[in-house]
């Protein structure tokens, strides 16, 4: 180069001298061996500090580590190259001109990088950094293995990638128990290495579709049969024999996730133990990705197997330390059960895109000539195991027939049964998921631990509320796929809705009375700051059940939700009513507010009394009567209390504080009041009128069904509270103290009144 370039380009150029440019080549090579020494140093130490009890695997990953490997050959090639320039300055040949930029651009970017390389040597100290050759090395097997790589149908090729891949996996697994013992490494860097490997498991769901499901990948084990089960000429074969029975060979289609999963979990159990809560949430919400992406490709049993480890850890260790309840830790039980959440919601999206007419066009495009085109369609494992059984059935038709003759609607029923299996199971998973939640509930009150308790049942509300909203969606879907099959004969699978929807009901009602019973658990506990208000949204639900129950009539529930209702109401008062003994505007205000909670449990009592009357069952009002007048004997002052709450709480002129709430429960008790039989009569007295008349025996109902009567506190005080020892005598209002005079009055009219002669129209 310097005799064919110099000459021509730069004619003026002069030769340095040789003393100076051998000087000058020293130079560059002593750093460069400085460097290098400098590196290595790095690296020993490290080694002798991390590496020097590890397995072999490991300190071959710190030999392989690929950043230092190619400075240090970078580096070695800039020193050894001014050596062989003074090597031939001595033999005789002038100095280079055109090595001087040459090396002044190798060795200033050698100088450079050193900077970033002599950083980046601390990471020596972390062996879980080196894990980025595993993972890279794991990508091309995997590249390797799936449709289109280099003898992706080969099985010795599929088995010596697997036995690579299984030694990786050996690695990643040596290094989070390394980084598990070293006090330094357990925090930090054993959470970050974890976050990379929930990565890892959330990009293996979407890559191991494109695998053959018969590939040695996946591995193999023996499956022992049974022998009662085994066709009578094998049996009877190994009795002559004298053997055992020949074990099959079941493919490991889980066997990445069930060897990489105990990483997470272990990550998990040490950040537990080591009461690390941050680091614990923060790795639950990196398990949130790898939870949906498994829910999506509709293996809701793993991802509801994977949360459920690491809640019993969290469970055991919660109950064997005995440590207080905090925000961080009632918080961990809040995120634990929102994954629950997460994998419904990711099936719901996943089962969107589950219709016949998604299915007819993935069919459609496949390519049957080439083979590799199933495994870009992104078909589930078990519509994959169809399509690879169908698709040399197919190219041996194609052979004989010239051409495909089996229509896509037959293949399309295959995979449809398969579709409706996965949903049957599935379907089924989501409802006992809820009662998994309950039942964690439950061991948790055991404990000890309420308000971790409250965040579970806060969870599982709106687990089955977002259940209620797609369950007909759901349910739908299956119908769907049932309705377009063709192949009337084949056996196909059965899903009972009726039978589903009764299971989720009765999660429900088992959910309302659990949060019922952890409104006085709540209310004795010592509160914890920093914590949803479980206590109030309790008392609200519970308020919105008892309407429900109410309304439907169901006797049993009643008391169930009452009583705990009425203590945990009064004791909400009592939290919230103002302490400033001065009264002014803003003191009003405050005991308005405080006074709503009281406001609804006097209106609920009203509407069952209303209710009990409407539906003739006098169970919807015992329960009610006989805790307040339980209440009224220990409180002798409560009476006077409740009817300044309704004087003072109920402000005019303006909307009161949950007005709205209580207006609704109101216009659903006329929905049921308007559904009564009513007569029109025409009467013939001074003139002629015509007169409605509500068909039923109380003259509470036809009352408040005639006038359409919206207040139940008004009800519960005309018909109860005034008629306490000492309540007579109070000021529950005008409306209140008429309200027994408009029904005598009710009773006057219906017995005729002016009207002489009705006529009923």
């Amino acid at each position: 180069m310097e005799l064919l370039l110099v000459p021509f380009v730069a004619t003026r150029w002069p030769i340095p001298e040789s003393s100076s440019y051998v000087s000058w080549l020293g130079s560059l090579a002593q750093i460069g061996g400085v460097f290098i020494a400098l590196y290595f140093t790095a690296v020993t130490a490290a080694a002798g500090a991390i590496y020097a009890t590890v397995p072999n695997n490991i300190r071959d990953l710190m030999t392989r580590e690929r950043v230092g490997n190619i400075y240090v050959r970078y580096l070695t090639q800039a020193t050894f190259i001014p050596l062989c320039l003074i090597a031939l300055n001595l033999a005789g040949f002038p100095p280079l001109r055109l090595a001087l930029p040459i090396l002044i651009i190798l060795a200033g970017t050698g100088i450079i990088a050193f900077a970033a390389l002599g950083r980046r040597a601390f990471d020596l100290f972390d062996p879980t950094r080196l894990a980025g050759s595993l993972f890279g090395e794991l990508g091309r097997w995997l590249d390797q293995v799936s449709a289109g790589g280099f003898r992706w149908k080969d099985p010795e090729f599929q088995n010596h990638a697997h036995r690579q891949s299984n030694s990786i996996v050996d690695g990643l697994l040596t290094l989070a128990d390394l980084a598990a013992t070293h006090e330094n490494l357990e925090s930090g860097p054993l959470l970050e290495f974890s976050v990379q490997i929930l990565a890892l498991l959330t990009e293996y769901q979407r890559r191991k579709l494109r695998i053959p499901t018969d590939s040695y990948w996946f591995g193999q084990k023996h499956e022992h049969p049974s022998w009662y089960m085994t066709d009578d000429s094998t049996t009877s074969m190994a009795h002559q024999t004298g053997t055992t029975l020949t074990p099959n060979f079941v493919r490991q289609y889980h066997w990445f996730e069930d060897r990489v999963e105990t990483i997470v979990v272990k990550c998990f159990d040490v950040n537990i133990r080591r009461a690390r809560v941050d680091n614990v949430g923060e790795l639950l919400s990196a398990a949130g990705t790898y939870v949906d992406a498994l829910a999506r490709s509709g293996d809701l049993n793993r991802a509801t197997a994977l949360v459920e480890r690491v809640r019993e850890k969290w469970e055991r260790h919660c109950s064997e330390n005995g440590a207080p309840e905090s925000p961080a830790r009632v918080g961990i039980a809040d995120v634990l059960g929102s994954l629950q959440i997460q994998v419904l919601v990711a099936y719901r999206s996943a089962i969107e895109q589950l219709s016949p007419e998604s299915t007819a066009n993935r069919i459609q495009s496949v390519h049957w000539s080439r083979v590799e085109s199933l495994y870009s369609k992104r078909f589930p494992s078990a519509e994959l195991r169809l399509l690879e059984w169908v698709a040399p059935r197919l190219e041996a038709e194609n052979e004989i027939e010239g051409k495909i003759r089996t229509p896509n609607w037959y293949i399309q029923d295959l995979i449809a049964r398969a579709q409706m299996e996965a949903m049957v199971e599935n379907l089924n998973s989501i409802v006992e998921r809820g009662s998994e939640l309950q039942s964690w509930s439950d061991r948790l009150v055991k404990a000890g631990l309420v308000w971790q308790s409250a965040a579970v049942l806060a969870r599982e509300l709106e687990y089955l509320n977002k259940l209620a909203a797609h369950k007909g969606f759901l349910a739908a879907r299956f119908e769907a796929l049932n309705a377009a099959k063709h192949l009337s004969d084949l056996q196909w699978p059965k899903f009972d809705k009726t039978e589903w929807v009764e299971r989720a009901g009765k999660l429900r009602t088992r959910l309302n009375r659990s949060m019922a019973l952890h409104i006085l658990l709540l209310k004795d506990s010592e509160a914890v700051t920093g914590v949803p208000d479980y206590l109030g949204q309790f008392i609200h639900e519970t308020a919105e059940n008892l309407v429900d129950v109410l309304l439907k009539n169901e006797t049993s529930e009643v008391q169930v939700l009452f009583a705990p209702l009425l203590r945990g109401t009064l004791a909400l008062f009592e939290r919230m009513k103002p302490s400033d003994p001065n009264f002014d505007v803003w003191t009003e205000q405050k005991l308005q507010i405080a006074a709503a909670p009281v406001i609804d449990l006097l209106e609920l009592s009203g509407f069952s009394k209303l209710l009990a009357e409407l539906h003739g069952e006098e169970k919807l009002w015992t329960p009610i009567a006989t805790a307040w007048d339980s209440l009224f004997p220990k409180n002798p002052r409560m009476l006077p209390w409740l009817a300044a709450v309704t004087a003072g709480g109920l402000p005019r002129f303006q909307i009161p504080h949950r007005g709205l709430v209580r207006t609704n429960w109101s216009m659903r008790v006329q929905r049921e009041l308007n559904q009564l039989p009513r007569r029109t009569f025409l009467g013939r007295g001074s003139g002629l009128f015509t007169r409605e008349e509500i068909d039923h025996p109380s003259p509470l109902v036809r009352y408040c069904a005639k006038y359409e009567f919206h207040d139940g506190w008004e009800i519960f005080a005309a018909l109860y509270l005034a008629k306490q020892p000492g309540g007579e005598n109070l000021r529950w209002g005008h409306s209140v103290t008429n309200l027994t005079e408009a029904l005598e009055r009710d009773q006057e009219d219906d017995t005729g009144g002016d009207d002489e002669n009705p006529e009923e129209l």
